[in-house]
C-alpha cells in the first residue's frame, strides 16, 4: 500500500513536470518573445563596467551621430555564429524634450507629431535598408547617414536630426546558414550631438 502511493505520488509529479513544457520553437512571426538560437547583442550600449545599458526591454546608446554624419549600430552574435545578412529593419525616430537621468530614453511620445513614423512595433514590416557592412560576421555594422535621413525617419514636424532625438530600430537577421529569421531586441540609439 505504501508502495503504491510513493509510486502514484511520482507517477503524479512526472505527469505535472511533463504538462508544464511549453514550444518555445521560434516560429518568426507569432512569438511575442522568441528564443534566439544566438542572443543577438548590441556592443555599443555597453557601459564602462561591461553591463549592457537597458530601459524598456531596449538596448540604450549613446552616440554623437550628427557630428559623426552618420547613426551607426553593431549587432553581434557569440563567437562562432555568423550574422549572414539582416533580412528586415524598422525604424522609428520621435523627439521627447530632455531626458533626466539615468533615464537617457524618454518615453515613446503618443502625440504623432512627436513620431516619425507614427506608428511602429516590433512586428511592423521593415521601413528601412537592409544593408550591413562588415558582414557576414559575428559583428557587423548597420548605418544610417544622417546627412540623406531616410524618409521614413523624417516628415514635417521632424525635418532634421537633433540633439536629444531618438532613433528606434528592430532588426530581423539570418544567422548562420539558417532560413529561419532571428529577431533582436529593441535598440534605442540616443543622439547626443
Amino acid at each position: 500500500m505504501k508502495i503504491e502511493k510513493i509510486y502514484l505520488s511520482f507517477l503524479c509529479v512526472a505527469l505535472l513536470w511533463l504538462s508544464a513544457c511549453e514550444n518555445d520553437e521560434y516560429d518568426g512571426l507569432t512569438d511575442p518573445d522568441p528564443i534566439p538560437a544566438a542572443a543577438i547583442t548590441f556592443p555599443q550600449a555597453a557601459e564602462a563596467n561591461g553591463v549592457a545599458r537597458m530601459e524598456d526591454n531596449a538596448y540604450i546608446i549613446k552616440q554623437n551621430s550628427i557630428g559623426a554624419g552618420q547613426i551607426s549600430v553593431q549587432l553581434k552574435v557569440p563567437e562562432g555564429r555568423t550574422i549572414q545578412e539582416l533580412t528586415s529593419v524598422t525604424g522609428q525616430r520621435y523627439r521627447n524634450g530632455t531626458p533626466t537621468p539615468p533615464n537617457f530614453s524618454p518615453t515613446v511620445p503618443t502625440a504623432a507629431a512627436s513620431l516619425a513614423p507614427n506608428s511602429v512595433t516590433r512586428n511592423t514590416p521593415g521601413n528601412l535598408p537592409t544593408t550591413l557592412t562588415g558582414g557576414p560576421g559575428n559583428v557587423v555594422t548597420y548605418n544610417i547617414s544622417t546627412a540623406n535621413l531616410p524618409a521614413v525617419l523624417s516628415d514635417a514636424q521632424l525635418p532634421t536630426l537633433a540633439v536629444g532625438d531618438v532613433i528606434r530600430l528592430f532588426f530581423r537577421a539570418r544567422v548562420d546558414n539558417s532560413q529561419q529569421e532571428q529577431r533582436a531586441i529593441e535598440v534605442r540609439v540616443y543622439i547626443t550631438g
